[in-house]
C-alpha cells in the first residue's frame, strides 16, 4: 500500500489518538473488504490513502480553507473570455462567454431567512453541528474520511448498490464512526435536508444538481463536488453561485494536477 495513514498526517496534523487510529485502521478494513466486495479497483487499493482518503480529503481543505463565496453573490453568464474564480483558479469558459460577478439588492425578506450554514472553520477542527449527505457514495468517499475527520458534524451517505452500502456500513462499525451512516436509496428517493451535499463525480455538474437539489433548503445549502479534467464546458450551463478550488494548491504530486473541488451555492 502507499505512504499510508501518515501521509493523511502529513497534511492535517493536531489530530487526536483517536483521529489518528481510526485513519491508521482505514487501511486494513478497506483491504479486507475490498477482498469480498469491489469497493476499489484492485490495482488502484495499493494507493488508497492518496487517491481515495486523501482525494476526499480535499473537500476539507476547501472547508478549512475559509475561502467560501458570499451567500448574496451571484454568477450570471453574458456574451468574451476567462475569468478567474478564485485566487489560484483560472477558468477559461468558452471563446465567447464571460462570467462575471455582481450583488444583488438586499431583501427585506431577508432578515427572516435562515442563515446559510457556516463552513469557514476558524481552526483544524473544523465545522461543528453541520449535517452532511455523500450521494453516490459507493465504497464511502468522500463520506468515511470527512466522518472521521469532523467527528461533530454528522454524516450520511446513500447510494443504489446494496452491496457496497453494507461494506460501508461494515467499514463504519468496525472505524467505531458514531457520526456516519449509510442507507440503500437513490437521491431522488431520499427526502432528508442537509447542510452540505458533496459527492465525487457521479455525473455531470449540472445534472448532478438537477439530481440533489431537493436535498438542502433553496438558497441555503451548498455543493462540493470532487471533479477532475477540464469543466469549462461543464459549468457553462450552471446558472447558480460557484467556485473551482484546484486541490494541488493543497496536496503535490501528479495525482493531483487535475482534480479539484467545485463549491455551488445550491
Amino acid at each position: 500500500m502507499d505512504d499510508g495513514a501518515d501521509l493523511v498526517f502529513q497534511h492535517f496534523p493536531g489530530l487526536s489518538a483517536r483521529q489518528q487510529e481510526q485513519f491508521r485502521q482505514l487501511g486494513a478494513v478497506y483491504a479486507a473488504l475490498n477482498a469480498r466486495v469491489n469497493l476499489i479497483s484492485r490495482k488502484d487499493i495499493e494507493h488508497l490513502y492518496e487517491r481515495h482518503v486523501l482525494h476526499s480529503l480535499g473537500i476539507a481543505k476547501v472547508l478549512l480553507s475559509g475561502v467560501t463565496l458570499s451567500p448574496s453573490t451571484r454568477v450570471t453568464v453574458s456574451p468574451p473570455t476567462q475569468v478567474t474564480l478564485n485566487p489560484s483558479t483560472q477558468v477559461t469558459l468558452s471563446s465567447s462567454t464571460q462570467v462575471t460577478l455582481s450583488k444583488p439588492a438586499p431583501s427585506r425578506a431577508e432578515g427572516s431567512k435562515r442563515n446559510p450554514p457556516s463552513l469557514d472553520a476558524s481552526n483544524a477542527q473544523g465545522p461543528n453541528g453541520l449535517s452532511f449527505i455523500d450521494v453516490g457514495t459507493g465504497g464511502g468517499f468522500p463520506l468515511v474520511p470527512l466522518a472521521i475527520l469532523f467527528p461533530d458534524s454528522t454524516f450520511h451517505g446513500i447510494d443504489g448498490t446494496g452491496k457496497k452500502i453494507a461494506a460501508v456500513n461494515e467499514a463504519i462499525q468496525a472505524l467505531g464512526l458514531s457520526n456516519c451512516t449509510a442507507e440503500q436509496v437513490r437521491s431522488e428517493g431520499h427526502r432528508g435536508k442537509y447542510d452540505v451535499i458533496v459527492s465525487r463525480a457521479v455525473t455531470t455538474l449540472p445534472e448532478f444538481i438537477r439530481m440533489t437539489k431537493h436535498l438542502v433548503r433553496k438558497g441555503e445549502g451548498k455543493l462540493l463536488y470532487l471533479k477532475g479534467g477540464e469543466l469549462a464546458d461543464e459549468l457553462l450551463p450552471i446558472r447558480l453561485p460557484l467556485r473551482v478550488h484546484e486541490l494541488s494548491q493543497f496536496f503535490p504530486g501528479e495525482f493531483f494536477v487535475t482534480k479539484k473541488v467545485v463549491e455551488v451555492e445550491m
